[in-house]
């Protein structure tokens, strides 16, 4: 269930920033932390969908690198 939280709480974000791009208001930018996990995660999912790692590899390394 924490992986979900993870996907909401990331939604909730995106939400308030197009929000925010829409009331033309200034962006906060993400912090390194953020952009570099979101990076990883990214390219675990061109992993995925290349087919060089297998579902339960995906999972681990998502998890792991999401800080859960």
């Amino acid at each position: 269930y924490s992986f979900i939280d993870l996907i909401k709480r990331d939604e909730a974000l995106a939400k308030v920033s197009l929000q925010q791009l829409a009331k033309s208001g200034a962006v906060r930018a993400r912090g390194h932390k953020w952009v570099s996990k979101d990076r990883k995660q990214s390219e675990l999912g061109c992993r995925l969908s290349e087919g060089t790692i297998f579902l339960f590899d995906f999972l681990s390394k998502a998890k792991a690198c999401s800080g859960l």
